[in-house]
């Protein structure tokens, strides 16, 4: 992750800081905007990245600053009970979980829209070779050198995506993220959506109305992986002796 993203969140995290020991507004509110900064900066970030694993790597180093916006939020919102700290402490929340989804969709529609014919027929003739070499080492292991000409279509058939994302003008301009828009995720009064965000110190959960969003906060339980396991673990057996 670049030294600014890296600099922005230790600054909002020390401003958060500085507020709890002296309790002036200034410093939460000074927190609240170097957040709304850092996260614009991961998008920028998640934009020059390529590979899944270099995204993956940016979500995890910024879940905990994503972590320190929503605990920033939640006491912005204790103070004047402006319901805007509430949508964005629901934002940073999605944000933080959709970097890979969100690019995801985005290079599925440029290559849908975008991919020139003849980079496509590259793609796919790399795809074609790299599937019949898949095949062959399927049905006889030993062969030698098809484990090395399945890497060389991979790579071939990688290239050609980098090589266009690159020089594609829609994959790098910058889009926001869609502001929070309760009546499209609530339709109506009776429904309502919940959605969580876990964090190393505390889980928060979110009430979303059609018309207000309700925050609640709880502790982090020492074990909530080993029992989210557990839980897991008896739904599926619990499908599977029913399916019996």
């Amino acid at each position: 992750v670049p030294l600014l993203l890296n600099t922005l969140a230790a600054k909002g995290k020390a401003l958060l800081a500085l507020y709890q020991q002296t309790q002036e507004h200034k410093h939460l509110q000074a927190a609240y905007e170097t957040f709304i900064t850092s996260d614009q900066m991961v998008e920028i970030v998640r934009q020059s990245y390529l590979t899944q694993g270099s995204k993956a790597a940016l979500v995890k180093e910024a879940k905990p600053m994503y972590e320190q916006a929503i605990k920033t939020c939640d006491q912005l919102y204790e103070l004047p009970q402006e319901a805007r700290y509430l949508h964005s402490a629901f934002n940073f929340s999605e944000h933080s979980k959709a970097v890979i989804l969100l690019d995801a969709v985005r290079v599925t529609r440029i290559l849908k829209e975008d991919l020139p014919a003849q980079t496509s027929k590259q793609i796919q003739n790399a795809q074609a070779k790299r599937l019949y070499f898949e095949t062959q080492l399927a049905r006889d292991i030993s062969t030698p050198g098809l484990r090395d000409s399945i890497m060389k279509y991979r790579k071939q058939q990688a290239d050609y995506y980098s090589a266009f994302l690159t020089s594609s003008k829609n994959y790098h301009a910058t889009q926001a993220i869609d502001q929070l828009n309760l009546k499209e995720l609530v339709p109506s009064k009776e429904h309502a959506l919940i959605e969580y965000f876990v964090g190393e110190e505390n889980i928060y959960i979110f009430l979303l109305k059609s018309t207000q969003i309700h925050l609640y906060k709880s502790p982090k339980e020492a074990d909530l992986n080993a029992w989210v396991s557990q839980l897991r673990n008896e739904i599926i057996q619990g499908v599977a002796s029913r399916d019996v």
